[in-house]
């Protein structure tokens, strides 16, 4: 809510890439003159509507972000939580593309993802939990949880979160994969819950530093430098 309440201007028109149940939309509403709300989810963008249909500057429509083809109204700003998900490569590239395409050169944008480093320090978490009871280091690091988390998914980022094959990023790879796109990253920041979204009945001494999201604040520039259409290129 930070990240967003810095981002968005009054008179902007802002649009909500992936809104799902549309969570944001009514901090989004009040910040901005017009909010589009984008869901590949009809079904979930059916909730948004529901739940914004006392707001007069909210829309919500059904759209593919990783339609190439996909032409959406230009915005000033936009806000991407927790959407750039797929384990999928190429169609999350398809997906940002369509975010830098609608965000006008000048705009912003706030974009939550998952964290790898997040997913490390829960590993970590989890021995020092089996040391602390007194077991044998071997031991405690063999017992380990390790669901979800193989060798392919720690050199792409992609992890089993409660059965679902998930996209986390590095910090520094969202700052290379945003450049790409034609974006400038700014702040970094992380939005930190509880360990209990991680483990189950986690001990009272197990407190900071916490699970969390990276939340980063993007520029749109003009148009990718040479160096990243390489990039995109060879991705």
């Amino acid at each position: 809510a930070a990240a967003i309440r810095s981002s968005i201007r009054r008179g902007d028109r802002v649009a909500d890439f992936g809104c799902g149940t549309g969570r944001a939309l009514p901090l989004l509403a009040e910040l901005a003159k017009q909010v589009d709300a984008y869901d590949f989810a009809p079904g979930l963008l059916a909730v948004a509507q529901r739940a914004t249909a006392g707001l007069g500057n909210v829309t919500c429509q059904v759209a593919d972000l990783s339609d190439e083809t996909l032409v959406l109204p230009s915005v000033d700003a936009g806000v991407c939580i927790n959407a750039l998900l797929s384990p999928r490569a190429a169609l999350r590239s398809k997906m940002l593309g369509a975010i830098s395409r609608t965000v006008r050169p000048g705009g912003r944008l706030v974009l939550v993802v998952p964290s790898v480093e997040s997913v490390l320090l829960g590993l970590h978490r989890n021995v020092e939990w089996h040391l602390r009871e007194g077991w044998a280091d071997r031991e405690a690091r063999a017992a380990a949880d390790l669901t979800g988390v193989t060798s392919a998914g720690v050199r792409d980022g992609v992890f089993d979160r409660g059965g679902v094959r998930t996209k986390h990023y590095l910090r520094e790879e969202l700052v290379i994969l945003l450049e790409a796109h034609g974006w400038t990253a700014g702040a970094i920041e992380k939005a930190e819950y509880d360990w209990s979204t991680e483990f189950e009945d986690p001990p009272a001494w197990m407190d900071a530093p916490y699970p969390w999201d990276w939340v980063v604040r993007g520029v749109r520039r003009a148009q990718p430098s040479r160096r990243s259409r390489r990039t995109i290129a060879r991705g």
